[in-house]
C-alpha cells in the first residue's frame, strides 16, 4: 500500500528527476530510501537537490535526516559516489505516515463540509 508520505516523496522524485534512481526498503528496523546510479555528475546533481527539498520535508514532519553516503574508491586517492541513503527508524517512518494520512483526511472532510 502507498501511503500519502510515499506520495510525497514520489512527487518530489518525479519533479527533480530521480524517481527512476529511488527506491525504498524495509531492513530491520528501518525504512530506508536509496538513491542509486550516482555515477553521472547530471545525477548526482538532481539527487543533491532531492536531499535539499527532501531536508525541508523532514523538517516539518519532526524528522530527523539521516544521510549515508557510500564511495567507490578510485585510483589517486579519488572517489565517486555509488549511492546515498536516507534512514528512517520504523517507529518515525510509521508516525510520520500516521500525521500525513491524518492531515489528509482531515482536508477531505474539510472540502466536504464546504460543499
Amino acid at each position: 500500500m502507498t501511503t500519502q508520505f510515499d506520495r510525497t516523496i514520489n512527487i518530489f522524485a518525479k519533479s527533480l528527476h530521480v524517481s527512476d534512481l529511488l527506491k525504498k526498503e524495509k531492513i530491520e528496523n528501518f525504512v530506508v530510501f536509496f538513491i542509486n546510479n550516482l555515477s553521472s555528475y547530471d545525477n548526482l546533481m538532481r539527487a543533491t537537490v532531492f536531499l535539499s527539498a527532501i531536508a525541508g520535508f523532514f523538517e516539518q514532519s519532526n524528522l530527523p535526516l539521516r544521510i549515508q553516503v557510500m564511495q567507490i574508491p578510485l585510483s589517486d586517492n579519488k572517489s565517486k559516489v555509488d549511492f546515498i541513503a536516507i534512514r528512517l527508524f520504523a517507529s518515525e517512518y510509521n508516525r510520520a505516515v500516521q500525521k500525513l494520512e491524518d492531515a489528509y483526511n482531515q482536508n477531505k472532510r474539510n472540502a466536504k463540509r464546504k460543499k
